[in-house]
């Protein structure tokens, strides 16, 4: 008979262990599953997305570069074309934007090696 209660004891003592473990293990799962909705909220995905872009070098000089080329082109046609649109005016600035998008080119390839 002690033999038939040792067993049944060593029985539930591991069984006290399995829901424990069984307990730890869900709460483990229910503290992943709350970090994983947090990381594919929209806001930390775009976050991550311009993190991991802005980390690019190669990246960095193309937006830097396409914002240079922005700017210059508005402040050709703005500034010194003013409002005009005369199709002399257009070829003018396509030619000087030209010409100043290859002397950028130039500086920012030389001041990048």
């Amino acid at each position: 008979m002690k033999k038939k209660k040792s067993r049944i004891e060593k029985l539930e003592e591991r069984i006290v262990i399995l829901e424990a473990q069984q307990k730890s293990d869900f709460e483990a799962l229910k503290e992943q599953l709350e970090i994983t909705y947090e990381s594919l909220k929209p806001t930390h995905i775009v976050s991550n997305i311009i993190d991991n872009a802005l980390s690019n070098k190669k990246l960095k000089n193309s937006i830097f570069k396409i914002g240079l080329r922005s700017t210059l082109s508005y402040l050709i046609k703005r500034m010194i074309f003013k409002n005009s649109n005369s199709i002399m005016s257009n070829i003018t600035s396509s030619i000087l934007k030209s010409i100043i998008y290859k002397k950028v080119q130039t500086f920012l390839q030389s001041n990048n090696h």
